[in-house]
Order: C-alpha cells, then structure tokens, then sequence
C-alpha cells in the first residue's frame, strides 16, 4: 500500500471519528426540557392551574373538569357516554364518575336511548346545567382572553392548527382506551 493510501483512509476514519463525536455531542445536549413535547406539557399545567385557581376562586359549583364535560355536551347534544369519553380523551370510568356528580346536582341527565339496535344513555344538560354552564362561561372568558391578548388571530389559528396536527399524529400512534 501505498503512503499517500494510508494517509487517505486515516484521513476517512478521522473525519468519521469527528463526526460521530459532533453527532453524539447533539445528542447528548438534546435535553427533554429542550423538546416541544415540553413546552406543550408545561403550558398544559400552567393552563391546568389557572383553571384550578379561577373555578376556586369563583366559588364555581363545577370543577373545570366537570365544566369541560357540560361544555362539550352543550356543543354535541344528546352525546352517549362512550363518545363523551373519547371527546375528553378519558377512559369510562372516570367519565362515568363526572357524569354522577353532575347528575347529583341536576345539571345533566341521562336518558336512555336506542343506538345500533342496543340501550345508550344519551346526556342531556338539565335547565340549570345551561345556566350553569353560561354563568361560568361568561366569569372565564374574559380571563382567558387575557392570556391570549398578546397573540394575533393569525397566531393563534397558526398554534391551534398546529396542536391538531400533532394530536391527529398521536391519534395514529397511541392505543387509546376508552
């Protein structure tokens, strides 16, 4: 062999060598904290404890939980259990137990129904569930719309068109159970 072929393959593994370090060193750095699915979880959380504090502090007699499920069966009527769970991404049981509590203090109520030649339970929002509903959504509004006040309609249609694509992504790829 000869030296001007040795100086060349050193020269081969020595840029490999240097490359596989700058690739391990990016990965390395590459920190979760870093990620978008970070900053998606801590807005989540920050969101979350708004919620907490504001429905606290308007001595709301719905949870933002329970909110959410009033909300969402005002905008599908009539919706069954089963679809109602799917819409909050949760599993039955815990849908069922949201639905019980507000059944007890007459926001909703269920009512049976024939789907598919098989027995539903439809829910339906009670008078004082739609007053409810209304009451708290005319105290929250306006806070979250401060939060959003920064932000350009175009901005905001940009992120929302954004997070539906990275659920509709997820929706591919996680096993929901509900």
């Amino acid at each position: 062999m000869f030296l001007w072929q040795h100086y060349i393959i050193k020269k081969e593994v020595m840029t490999t060598e240097v490359k596989a370090e700058e690739l391990k060193s990016k990965l390395s750095n590459r920190l979760y904290t870093d990620s978008l699915y970070y900053d998606v979880k801590l807005t989540e959380k920050f969101s979350k404890m708004l919620g907490l504090q504001l429905f606290s502090k308007l001595n709301s007699p719905v949870s933002p939980e329970e909110f959410l499920v009033l909300d969402v069966t005002y905008s599908n009527p009539d919706i069954c259990q089963r679809d109602l769970a799917k819409l909050l991404v949760k599993d039955r049981a815990n849908t069922g137990r949201l639905l019980e509590s507000l059944e007890k203090k007459a926001f909703i109520k269920r009512v049976v129904d024939v789907k598919n030649n098989r027995l539903v339970k439809r829910i339906v929002l009670t008078e004082e569930g739609d007053k409810i509903l209304h009451d708290v959504m005319d105290k929250v509004l306006p806070v979250f719309d401060k939060v959003l006040e920064n932000f350009t309609e175009e901005e905001i249609r940009f992120t929302k068109d954004i997070l539906k694509r990275m659920r509709d992504t997820y929706k591919d790829i996680v096993e929901l159970q509900i």
